[in-house]
C-alpha cells in the first residue's frame, strides 16, 4: 500500500479521493486529486489510527510521514504515545481533548 516516500502516499490518498467523493470520480479523477493534494488545497483527517495493530501502524505512520499533504491522525491517546515511540511524523503536533463541562458548553 504506502511505500515510504510522498509520492505513495499521495497516490494511496488520490485514489481513495477518487473512489469516496463526486469530485474526483470519473475521468481525470484521481489526477485531479493528487494535484489538490499537492498543492495543498486538501487536507486529510484519517481517524481510527489506534484500530490499526501496532506494526502496521507505526509503518503506516512512518509511510505518511513525508506526504506533501496536510494530515490530521485521529487515536486514542495510549496507542498514540505507543506508535510516536516507534514512528514520528515531521512538523507533528499531539493534542489531547478535554471533555467539556455541560455549564462551559452552555455559555
Amino acid at each position: 500500500m504506502l511505500a515510504g516516500d510522498g509520492r505513495s502516499a499521495t497516490a494511496w490518498a488520490a485514489n481513495r479521493l477518487s473512489r469516496e467523493y463526486t469530485v474526483s470520480r470519473g475521468r481525470g479523477g484521481r489526477e485531479r486529486a493528487r494535484q489538490l493534494l499537492e498543492t495543498g488545497r486538501v487536507a486529510l483527517f484519517l481517524d481510527g489510527l489506534d484500530e490499526v495493530s501496532g506494526k502496521l501502524r507505526a509503518a503506516m505512520v512512518s509511510a505518511l510521514g513525508p506526504a506533501p499533504f496536510r494530515l490530521v491522525l485521529i487515536s486514542r491517546t495510549k496507542e498514540a504515545t505507543l506508535t510516536a515511540k516507534k514512528a514520528r511524523l515531521g512538523g507533528a503536533v499531539a493534542l489531547e481533548l478535554q471533555p467539556v463541562q455541560p455549564a462551559d458548553a452552555a455559555e
